[in-house]
């Protein structure tokens, strides 16, 4: 699945989560960083980005995600892509 969403995508990195609206929990499905865990889980509250995208049920667009209000102040690699969209689906 990963392979094929780099390309119908056209990204460098994503991730997809299925969210569990009872437990207010989302769990990680998808990816392509080799730093996440698989069966990653964490709590909507846990991202604000994601919280914010699916209380609003809209996209979240962000050209500079390392100079955005919901950049937590971790030095990440990944930051040197500064696009960044979050999709709720």
């Amino acid at each position: 699945m990963a392979e094929k969403l780099l390309s119908i995508l056209s990204v460098k990195y994503f991730s997809f989560f299925l969210f569990d609206k009872y437990r207010r929990k989302l769990r990680l499905l998808s990816h392509n960083h080799l730093e996440l865990q698989e069966g990653l889980t964490l709590y909507q509250s846990e991202s604000p980005i994601m919280k914010d995208a699916m209380t609003s049920r809209r996209y979240i667009f962000e050209q500079d995600f390392a100079s955005s209000r919901y950049i937590r102040g971790r030095k990440n690699p990944l930051f040197k892509y500064t696009l960044f969209i979050s999709i709720p689906l």
